[in-house]
This record gives structure tokens, C-alpha cells and sequence, in this order.
């Protein structure tokens, strides 16, 4: 069951909206009320018929998720500022990073775009690689819906729902 707009999960963050959906659960826009900024809140409901073990793998994932990206800062990957368990779902906090996905982007101009702002998107999202990847993590999702550009010009590296160590 979807969160209510206006609940407050943790004694701390409210829930402004449902922004999207994807494999692992929902995304939610909600207020950080001790820091004083919006955040996003990725939520984990195990499926109802799935196995123990299921249930116990996909937690399992969601914690590993929450502990890489805890551990890693740079300009191209969203922050992460915590992780709790609220009944039998799970929660992961994140930096909001708003914008426009790289395929929205390309699905709007229909064509070819510039090659100088093609070229700035890609060093961006190569050097985030290259941060990553020398911490031994690996995203295995690189896809332009993963590639949100923020309105000051930053392509930022999303969606690490299938990260490896």
C-alpha cells in the first residue's frame, strides 16, 4: 500500500508526493524536517506472494545499495543520508536530484544534439564510472533513464538498484 501524503516516517521526513516507480518499489518526494530540505525516499515492499528467502535477498540488496552510496561522494552521484526499516518495508534516503533524464532529453530533440553537450554529458558520467569503479563498485545499469541533468548543467548517475561489489 502506498504511503499517505503527509505521513511522517522515521519522526522525520513527510511525504510530499509518489515520483515514481520501478522495479524495487516506490520513489517518494518528502521534507527532511530535521535538516530542512526535500529528499527522496526509495521504498522497498517485499512482494506479497514472494518467498522468505526472497524477501530476505531483496532487503538484503536494498542495504548493500544504501551502504555503497553512503560511502561514496561525488558531484555526478546522489548523496545518501539514510536508511531505516518502517514495518516490513525499507527505506533509503537520498539527495532529490531533479531534472531531466539524458532519454527524455533525446526523446524531446528527435535528433542528433550538440556534439560539445553530448561530449560534457559523457565526461561527467565517465568520471563518476571511474570514481566508482576504483572503489570496486559497479553500477550494471548505465542507461540514459539513469542519467538525470539538473538544471546547473550536472548529469548525475541514478538507480544503483543493481550495484556490485
Amino acid at each position: 500500500m502506498p504511503l499517505q501524503l503527509g505521513q511522517i516516517l522515521n519522526n522525520r521526513y513527510q511525504i510530499i508526493a509518489m515520483w515514481g516507480q520501478g522495479g524495487m518499489g516506490s520513489i517518494y518526494r518528502a521534507f527532511d524536517q530535521t535538516m530542512g530540505r526535500f529528499v527522496a525516499v526509495k521504498e522497498h515492499a517485499p512482494e506479497p506472494q514472494a518467498s522468505p528467502q526472497a524477501v530476505a535477498e531483496a532487503r538484503e540488496a536494498l542495504k548493500r545499495e544504501a551502504r555503497i552510496l553512503g560511502g561514496l561522494v561525488h558531484p555526478n552521484l546522489p548523496h545518501t543520508y539514510d536508511y531505516f526499516t518502517f514495518g516490513i518495508n525499507e527505506y533509503v534516503v537520498m539527495e532529490l536530484v531533479e531534472g531531466q533524464s539524458l532519454e527524455e532529453i533525446a526523446q524531446q530533440f528527435g535528433g542528433a544534439l550538440e556534439e560539445w553537450r553530448v561530449r560534457d554529458w559523457a565526461e561527467q558520467v565517465l568520471d563518476a564510472l571511474v570514481y566508482i569503479h576504483s572503489r570496486n563498485v559497479i553500477h550494471r545499469d548505465v542507461k540514459p533513464a539513469n542519467l538525470i541533468l539538473k538544471p546547473d548543467g550536472v548529469v548525475v548517475l541514478v538507480d544503483f538498484g543493481l550495484v556490485k561489489l
